[in-house]
């Protein structure tokens, strides 16, 4: 006041306002001026609202009383409870806010500080997702299959508690144990299910075995719906439609999420339903049911064993027929393109320039030419964790941008204006090269003669180093006079393959294949020998 006085904004006469408050008063209208005026520190804001708690009031009356929603008031007052050395490190912004709130999920402040040093430690900025997990370590995500599988209402109804994630879509079910008995328990029932309907056998499986896609499967007669069943099928296409309607303009409420799952099931059982299957066809085939991971529940059904013949298939004889399968299964060469595009990638990574040529091809292509390697995420092998291709291109990934500590949102841009030309070149090389797909050609072939075949031949690119056949992975989804000619491809001799056992037959091929260096030939380098 002196000061305005002295520079003549203010005369000596004129009155002041003055209001005496209480301390709690006066950091309610310091909360209130930063709320809705001028922006305090997130932290700062957050246990200044943790007091308005600790001197009685409500979310209702704090919501109110500064012009927020209840949920912000929750949302704030959750951060507000992580633990100090959270906090802290949120303060000295070595903590996002996105960050912070991963940390509510779990109230226990020892494994916060815990996953904390954990986050500190390393070298790249950790995705919330990450934080969650590893705080909720042992529980399982709402999202997952079990999950659906089992249904919520039922884990729930059996005593089963729910985490709630205030900042997530989905919470954490942390009765393991429980949910896993919930899931054997209905495994058990739609077993029982299967076997009530006569089918020949019924197995209970973790991976499909080796020869599942090369032999046939049968298919049921569809069965016109009633004209209740049609009525209700109807009803629920609609709602379903709705509710996708929903979610894109508003998001869905936990109740909706529900509701849709629930209808999900309940239309795939009532399509099912119309599924019509023969006495013949269930004593020649059978039913796997899918009990882990990501397909639990899933039912295969009309299965044929190997040696098991379709009754109206035409065989004059008990030997293998050729003609009726491919000479490789479709399932297995899909699987070992994959292999293929983990391996390309993995070779590329040995050279940043390498894969940025190849970036610039592929953007070339697309003005200049009509063939070039798909830019998308291409499909990969499932074992990402212990496939060799997959961790090279994996661990070259790290090696690049974890040092970097690359930021988030609106930081990046900034972050990029000060990077160097080396590193640009390595992170653009980094980011690329998981987009790099070798495409489904048979590269022997004369008239595949496109880029990702040419790429493979100018980088010396050899499929060995990264994947050989063996008798697990290749050679028992065969026919035996296709491994029959495979060995003698190899430079082997197959002897009287006729009379000999499958198993055999893929142990002795495997084994010319690995002395002689022998591939599959669409797999193969253009240019490259055979062994």
């Amino acid at each position: 006041m002196s000061l305005l006085v002295e520079r003549g904004d203010w005369t000596e006469d004129k009155s002041v306002l003055c209001r005496i408050v209480t301390p709690e008063e006066a950091e309610e209208i310091s909360l209130a001026e930063n709320v809705q005026r001028h922006a305090m520190h997130p932290a700062d804001q957050f246990e200044a609202f943790a007091r308005q708690v600790e001197l009685g009031r409500s979310v209702e009356q704090i919501a109110q009383r500064f012009g927020v929603s209840a949920s912000i008031v929750a949302k704030r007052l959750k951060l507000a409870s992580v633990s100090p050395a959270v906090m802290s490190a949120f303060r000295q912004d070595q903590l996002t806010l996105e960050q912070v709130s991963a940390f509510t999920v779990a109230d226990d402040h020892e494994a916060q500080d815990s996953v904390l040093q954990w986050v500190l430690d390393t070298h790249f900025q950790v995705a919330p997702h990450s934080i969650k997990n590893r705080l909720m370590q042992g529980a399982v995500p709402e999202s997952s299959r079990i999950v659906s599988f089992v249904g919520l209402d039922t884990y729930r109804a059996a005593g089963g508690t729910v985490v709630q994630d205030l900042f997530g879509e989905n919470g954490f079910l942390t009765d393991t144990p429980l949910l896993h008995e919930l899931a054997e328990k209905k495994l058990g029932e739609v077993e029982s299910g299967f076997r009530a309907e006569g089918w020949s056998w019924v197995e209970r499986i973790t991976d499909r075995p080796s020869w599942f896609y090369s032999t046939p499967r049968l298919s049921p007669k569809q069965a016109e719906p009633t004209a209740e069943d049609a009525a209700r099928i109807e009803a629920i296409a609609d709602r379903l439609t709705e509710i996708e309607e929903n979610e894109q303009s508003q998001g869905l409420t936990d109740e909706e999420n529900e509701e849709y799952d629930a209808l999900t099931a309940e239309l795939e059982a009532l399509q099912n339903a119309a599924h019509l299957w023969s006495a013949e066809q269930k004593e020649q085939a059978g039913v796997f049911i899918m009990t882990e991971g990501a397909e639990i529940g899933t039912t295969y059904v009309g299965v044929l064993k190997p040696g098991a013949k379709k009754k109206d298939a035409a065989s004059a004889s008990t030997a293998e027929s050729d003609s009726a399968v491919p000479t490789i299964p479709n399932g297995l060469m899909e699987t070992l393109y994959r292999e293929r595009t983990a391996a390309l990638q993995a070779t590329l990574a040995r050279d940043s320039v390498m894969v940025l040529r190849v970036l610039v091809h592929a953007l070339l292509m697309q003005h200049h030419g009509a063939m070039s390697p798909r830019f998308e995420t291409p499909e990969t092998p499932h074992d990402k964790a212990t496939n060799p291709a997959m961790c090279a291109v994996a661990e070259y990934r790290l090696e690049r941008l974890n040092p970097l500590r690359i930021p988030q949102d609106d930081r990046l841009w900034p972050w990029l204006l000060g990077r160097t030309e080396s590193e640009l070149v390595e992170i653009l090389a980094a980011c690329a090269l998981p987009f790099v797909n070798a495409g489904k050609e048979d590269w022997s072939e004369d008239r595949q003669r496109g880029s990702s075949r040419d790429i493979a031949a100018s980088i010396g690119f050899d499929m060995r180093e990264w994947w050989k056949p063996d008798a697990d992975n290749f050679f028992r989804s065969l026919t035996k006079s296709t491994i029959a000619d495979y060995i003698t491809e190899a430079g082997a001799n197959p002897g009287d393959w006729q009379k000999a056992k499958r198993d055999a037959l893929a142990t002795d091929a495997a084994k010319a294949a690995a002395e002689s260096g022998w591939l599959p030939a669409f797999l193969r380098t253009p240019g490259a020998a055979a062994a």
